[in-house]
């Protein structure tokens, strides 16, 4: 199933009339690359712009459990919006991807991008050989993703998040034990020091030469 010709989607493009010089410290949050993380939304560095400039670009707003996916710089990276964002543009590098959620679900989409290797294959395949590697719209319109009935996808959903929440919970588990374990080195003194042991060198030659002349 080819992904922009399944009607629950709904994707927008970049704006492109936006510059950097127009970004401040207050105003509406626009959302960049710094801002998606792989597999979770982030404040990053908190671009902002005037209300004038919002109104002018307001039709790239995103909304709440928006599926953003980065197309420009490190390519692919995607992340969900959370249902209590504030109000938020999405800048050049992001593209913004809506879905009905009576059909689709967000999360699973998400991890579709993320996780699946036939996705994850077509958009290797279609960026390898540019120059800047990237994605763009017409790359998203031909990836072609296998879409279950929703309820197999919440359940997929569930199942992946639960997995994701055990490995952290391990990966944390082993940093803190690596962590004791490096304590625990530093705090044991050598038992003979380098020097020590080069000075014991000499004698035990001569013992053993002495041994040997014993012998003779």
């Amino acid at each position: 199933m080819r992904l922009w010709s399944f009607h629950p989607i709904k994707r927008s493009r970049p704006p492109r009339n936006l510059l950097h010089s127009e970004f401040q410290e207050s105003g509406v949050l626009a959302i960049g690359i710094d801002n998606v993380s792989d597999g979770s939304f982030s404040l990053g560095r908190k671009h902002r712009i005037s209300i004038k400039k919002y109104r002018e670009l307001e039709k790239y707003t995103a909304r709440p459990l928006d599926v953003l996916v980065t197309v420009m710089a490190t390519v692919g990276r995607c992340c969900v919006i959370p249902s209590d964002t504030e109000k938020a543009i999405i800048t050049k590098h992001v593209y913004r991807m809506t879905v009905e959620q009576k059909l689709m679900n967000p999360y699973f989409l998400m991890f579709a991008f993320r996780g699946d290797p036939s996705v994850q294959q077509q958009v290797q395949d279609q960026t390898r050989g540019q120059t800047r590697p990237g994605i763009n719209g017409q790359i998203l319109k031909s990836l072609i993703v296998p879409v279950p009935p929703i309820a197999e996808q919440r359940d997929i959903v569930r199942r992946v998040e639960a997995l994701l929440k055990l490995a952290d919970a391990i990966e944390k588990r082993v940093a803190a034990a690596m962590l004791r374990t490096e304590k625990l080195t530093q705090a044991i003194p050598p038992r003979h020091s380098e020097e020590n042991w080069c000075q014991q060198k000499p004698s035990l030659r001569n013992t053993k030469g002495a041994s040997t002349s014993q012998r003779g």
